[in-house]
């Protein structure tokens, strides 16, 4: 992979705790304000320390503060005198000792950004252990105190950095057995595109994730041509297509069939549920629209055979479902 290439980065491969595995909260479409972010902030803090596991590290983009990672002891107090009217986005660490990198090798993590209209919550079970459930906790509350319209949860090898996926990036690494057309879809899903709202709000899932966190325009979307809502269809089939249960005001947790998750893709995917690049960028010199161009993500739409082979279950059947590439 071209480590030039936009929405990409090199993070290089001599990563302590590359082989472990991140599990990451994500929310977008968030209605942040200034005082649910402190608010969050102060949570997260908390809750952290709480579990005996304070922060390590800490930027943020406000007046006075600078943007770059630093000690979180010296970096909170320009933080906490800031007007959150003016943070645009604060990240917080806790790293591994010997460890160098904030993007690659945290073992606890959290990015809350008004500007951006987003979150992450993140941890690396394997080093953390109970301390989990408080971040797991601070998901929940982060989905509540942002206004969240669509989120979701994924398990990633840190090899890949989680944090750089929540954010649209990909990261150059070793071996990479990423499809080119997955690194595409990863860098043109990121939160300060300004479609990102409207593709929310037509009810397009980002991928099929472990848990997924659905609005109203998610699960009362069509499938294909059909009158069928993404709701029904789950209810219609729970063995093989999970199950949905309230999660907070706005949001439904679903929870599919790890094991099917291939299979849930494909059939979405083909019902234009499911995100993929093309839909915004005609591909060709001469940008004509492609077959997968979708001028409205509203209207109703059915995959044109043959599907991107990233759709197909069978592209999967060496992977881990659980995991996100």
């Amino acid at each position: 992979m071209n480590s030039q290439r936009p929405g990409a980065i090199w993070i290089g491969s001599e990563r302590k705790y590359s082989h472990e595995i991140g599990v990451v909260w994500i929310g977008n479409a968030c209605a942040w304000n200034p005082a649910a972010l402190r608010s969050a902030y102060e949570l997260v803090i908390k809750s952290w320390s709480d579990a005996g596991l304070a922060p390590h590290r800490l930027a943020a983009s406000a007046p006075g503060v600078g943007r770059k990672y630093g000690a979180f002891d010296r970096k909170r107090r320009f933080v906490e005198r800031a007007d959150f009217n003016k943070v645009g986005t604060i990240e917080m660490v806790r790293i591994q000792p010997g460890c160098t990198s904030e993007m690659s090798d945290w073992e606890m993590e959290a990015t809350l950004s008004q500007k951006l209209g987003m979150f992450s919550a993140g941890c690396v079970l394997s080093l953390v252990g109970d301390a989990a459930s408080f971040i797991e906790q601070n998901a929940l509350n982060l989905f509540e105190l942002s206004g969240c319209r669509y989120g979701w949860m994924f398990r990633q090898r840190l090899r890949f950095s989680p944090g750089a996926y929540a954010f649209g990036l990909t990261v150059h690494v070793d071996d990479d057995p990423r499809h080119d057309d997955h690194r595409k879809n990863i860098q043109s899903w990121h939160p300060s595109i300004e479609r990102l709202g409207p593709t929310v709000d037509a009810g397009i899932l980002r991928d099929v994730f472990a848990e997924n966190y659905l609005a109203w325009p998610h699960l009362e979307a069509s499938l294909g041509n059909t009158a069928t809502t993404l709701k029904q269809w789950i209810e219609a089939d729970r063995a093989s297509r999970g199950t949905l249960e309230p999660y907070t005001d706005i949001l439904t947790k679903w929870t599919p069939p790890v094991e099917k998750i291939p299979q849930i893709r494909e059939e979405l995917y083909r019902a234009g549920r499911v995100f993929y690049w093309q839909f915004f960028r005609p591909p060709g010199a001469n940008r004509l629209p492609g077959p997968f161009f979708r001028p409205d993500l509203s209207a109703p739409w059915e995959a044109p055979d043959p599907i991107p082979e990233i759709y197909r279950a069978d592209y999967w059947k060496d992977k881990d479902p659980g995991l996100t590439y």
